[in-house]
């Protein structure tokens, strides 16, 4: 009797943990700018990535970089999001798109005015 109460409740929580992680992906997902709006990114980089080397840069990646010059990494017009990628809208001609993963991203700046 003791192992099908442990079994009926092992399932029990196995079901609600996976309907919590499909409502918490759900909710991520919902929190996105508007389709085409124009969007600026800057990604996380390791010492060795950044522009100049590790010893040119030894403090944490910053959106404002070295000097505090603003540059993005990527830009474009706002496409989709999902739990695991961003997409942008190259300005190309004809259009690509850039396939951004959401783990390599410090900061996203996007604005849908003019």
């Amino acid at each position: 009797m003791g192992l099908l109460l442990a079994l009926v409740a092992s399932s029990l929580y196995s079901y609600w943990r996976d309907y919590r992680q499909r409502a918490d992906r759900w909710a991520r997902e919902q929190m996105h700018p508007p389709e085409n709006a124009t969007c600026r990114i800057w990604l996380e980089r390791t010492a060795a990535e950044r522009p100049g080397g590790a010893a040119a840069n030894a403090g944490p990646a910053s959106p404002l970089g070295p000097a505090g010059a603003a540059v993005p990494d990527v830009q474009g017009a706002f496409v989709r999001m999902n739990d695991a990628w961003v997409v942008l809208r190259g300005e190309t001609d004809p259009p690509s798109e850039w396939w951004i993963p959401r783990q390599r991203i410090l900061a996203l700046e996007c604005s849908s005015g003019p």
